[in-house]
């Protein structure tokens, strides 16, 4: 079998096959799938710090008016659990 393995902004990739940030990477059953059928690795959408700030505030506020008292799960934290879920998964690098 031909090696095409390579090296990528410093990852070796076992072969140059790396799906876009697009639909088909932002489900994690879709990830797998896309690891089964031989990518290396993924791009995801990017996380902005603007629109995390901007999305804790709306739930701060939302939360403040609807009287629970509790504060909302920090976006930040929630995304990155998230992406380590995703990471350990597909055993792609990080």
């Amino acid at each position: 079998m031909i090696d095409l393995s390579t090296e990528y902004v410093g990852l070796k990739l076992k072969n140059p096959l790396v799906p876009s940030s697009s639909p088909l990477t932002r489900d994690i059953d879709t990830a797998r799938r896309l690891e089964d059928a031989g990518a290396a690795a993924l791009v995801m959408d990017s996380l902005l710090a603007e629109d995390v700030r901007a999305e804790d505030s709306r739930a701060d506020r939302f939360l403040g008016r609807s009287g629970l008292g509790a504060a909302a799960p920090s976006s930040v934290a929630s995304c990155m659990r998230s992406l380590t879920v995703a990471v350990g998964i597909a055993d792609v690098p990080l």
